[in-house]
């Protein structure tokens, strides 16, 4: 009987030891799947904290005020796992935005897309014709502010980009038509290259650190500045290399680390816009 009780408690005890093993490890895998979807597939947003920022700064400024914070994007993993060719680079010419458009990155990495797609219209005449612009302080949400031929301009976001466009296909009778896909995954951004279509993405300069600088309030909204501001358009990757070939307007055709792009681009809100048919 006393060997029995005994068996029975050892059983017991084993089973309780199995219990909280099982608990514990049910745990970690519930941490691990919580941090996974946060880092990889949330949306970037950042808060809107007030910065006192003396100066305005533009994109080509060195920033140097006491009131900067510079923005942390964790170093994480670039989910490729739906990629169809595991290299790929699309037959873009590219345009320079230089000397005319010193702060033109935006407008001229439109003009590349477009004309890998066809279309005969200069950065300038884009710029001139199409791009809304508005003197600071402005939303650059909305419009361009200031003018990209200034070099103390700043610049804008992806919808005056997108509107700037698709003013110009409609006007000309276009089978195509901008589409704006900010606040997707990077691996979406992937998939578009991937199927053959350049993107045009927004991040930072040299993909360094993105800076908050200036500051001001329009419609009771307080907007900053992230510098330095950029626009490229992604055309290729080669994932044996962990590589990403783009079009940047400032420097040419070159290649980047995927995951810093990945981060540049997040660090600007992951904004992108591309051209398809319009159907």
């Amino acid at each position: 009987m006393r060997r029995e009780k005994k068996k029975h408690d050892k059983l017991l005890i084993a089973a309780y030891i199995v219990l909280i093993f099982s608990v514990i490890l049910a745990v970690c895998l519930v941490c691990l799947t919580v941090y996974y979807l946060k880092n990889e597939k949330r949306e970037t947003v950042f808060t809107e904290e007030i910065i006192d920022i003396k100066e305005y700064k533009t994109k080509s400024d060195k920033i140097e005020s006491e009131g900067q914070e510079t923005i942390e994007i964790p170093d994480i993993w670039v989910d490729t796992s739906s990629l169809v060719n595991r290299s790929v680079r699309l037959d873009v010419e590219y345009i320079s935005q230089y000397p005319e458009l010193p702060t033109g990155c935006e407008i001229t990495s439109l003009a590349t897309v477009l004309k890998f797609y066809g279309y005969e219209i200069s950065k300038t005449e884009l710029s001139e014709k199409y791009l809304d612009k508005a003197d600071a302080p402005a939303d650059w949400r909305k419009v361009f502010v200031g003018d990209p031929t200034d070099e103390h301009s700043f610049g804008c976001y992806s919808y005056p980009i997108v509107k700037a466009a698709n003013r110009f296909l409609s006007r000309n009778g276009a089978l195509h038509r901008a589409v704006n896909m900010s606040r997707c995954g990077f691996l979406d951004v992937l998939t578009e290259v991937d199927n053959g279509k350049p993107v045009i993405i927004w991040g930072t300069q040299g993909l360094s650190k993105g800076v908050k600088t200036v500051e001001w309030t329009v419609d009771g909204k307080k907007l900053r500045w992230i510098a330095p501001e950029h626009c490229m358009v992604l055309i290729g990757y080669d994932l044996d290399r962990m590589i990403a070939v783009v079009s940047d307007p400032q420097k040419g055709i070159v290649e980047y680390n995927i995951r810093k792009l990945k981060q540049s681009f997040e660090t600007m809100y992951s904004q992108c816009v591309i051209i398809e048919i319009n159907e």
